[in-house]
């Protein structure tokens, strides 16, 4: 797992490889992080529903971004089979007003023809989950707290360590 000096998608997809170890409800992927889904669905769903009724606390800081904030990234929700879906992360977010745009910030599992690094865009009512840091705290970032809460102590205890901020409580 590769950790970078600044907080990104990639970064905290890569932590979720930490949690996913000897689990059942996890994808593993050479070379990429596993994909869990392994959780609580209906926590999941109040998680989701929490990000798209704080977007606006998310587009407040992304514009007024100042010394000691970064990472800021909305997660996209595609979908793959009938029914099911894959949550993506968007990192290098801007936002015009109406949309959310950047690039995909993991490498997808189920879709094909979206790439790491592509350009995508997202509005507000689509968005899965939000995040940035802040002083060394994370905002937002509902849905990873449901995946750290749904994981073993240790595995919690290795992702604290390798983050190096702590990943707030399911508070909602």
């Amino acid at each position: 797992m590769r950790l970078l000096a600044s907080i990104s998608p990639l970064v905290l997809i890569g932590c979720l490889v930490l949690l996913g170890c000897g689990r059942s409800g996890v994808l593993k992927r050479a070379g990429e992080p596993d994909v869990v889904s392994d959780y609580d669905q209906a926590l999941m769903d109040r998680a989701i529903a929490k990000a798209r009724a704080t977007v606006g606390d998310f587009t407040e800081a992304l514009g007024r971004k100042k010394s000691g904030m970064s990472g800021f990234s909305v997660k996209k929700s595609y979908p793959t089979t009938p029914g099911d879906a894959e949550h993506i992360w968007l990192s290098d977010v801007t936002w015009n007003g109406t949309v959310f745009a950047g690039r995909i910030g993991n490498t997808p599992a189920k879709i094909p023809d979206l790439r790491l690094g592509d350009r995508a865009s997202v509005t507000p009512g689509e968005i899965s989950d939000w995040l940035f840091l802040e002083g060394g705290k994370l905002r937002g970032g509902y849905t990873l707290r449901v995946i750290y809460q749904s994981s073993p102590p240790e595995a919690r205890a290795e992702m604290d360590r390798g983050l190096g901020f702590q990943v707030p409580p399911v508070d909602f």
